[in-house]
């Protein structure tokens, strides 16, 4: 049964011990990772933050039972855990396996093509582009044809760092 836990930035794995001395059997835990570009004096330095920033998922057979997240309630670096999970299991399960399936081989959440759409515009976050606005023409396997003002250009996806606008 999975959790959604609200834990303290600093005290992650003072959290993850806590609770692996408290609870008997298998805890497993996902917290999705991404690499953002950030443009700092001219130099672009790559960044890892949390896609949740400081909520993880954390799974036990127990969790079901109320007796369980009481006695848990008190542990270090816990701020508390998301009512209602219980009737959401289908919902949080599916959003990690979709999670799982975008990851890279370093475990880093990455654009998926799928979820582009056509016709909508972008702003790219990093690279010769940076803050300037594009419509996406069309997606390719690899790449992209955006449009910049009155220009038509062809793209590596994982070259660039962009968000919906």
């Amino acid at each position: 049964m999975w959790a959604i836990v609200k834990f303290k930035k600093n005290e992650l794995n003072i959290l993850l011990k806590d609770l692996q001395s408290k609870l008997v059997g298998n805890i497993k835990y996902y917290l999705p990772k991404v690499k953002k570009t950030i443009k700092k004096n001219k130099c672009f330095i790559d960044k890892t933050s949390y896609l949740l920033e400081d909520y993880i998922f954390v799974y036990h057979k127990n969790f079901n039972n109320p007796n369980i997240l009481s006695y848990l309630k008190n542990s270090k670096g816990l701020i508390y855990f998301l009512n209602n999970y219980l009737y959401s299991q289908k919902s949080i399960n599916d959003f990690i396996v979709h999670c799982k399936k975008n990851e890279d081989q370093k475990g880093f959440i990455r654009k998926s093509l799928s979820e582009l759409i056509n016709k909508k515009y972008y702003k790219f976050k990093s690279g010769p582009f940076e803050n300037m606005i594009f419509q996406l023409l069309e997606k390719r396997e690899k790449d992209l044809r955006v449009r910049v003002g009155k220009f038509d250009n062809l793209l590596l996806i994982n070259n660039y760092n962009f968000e919906a606008i």
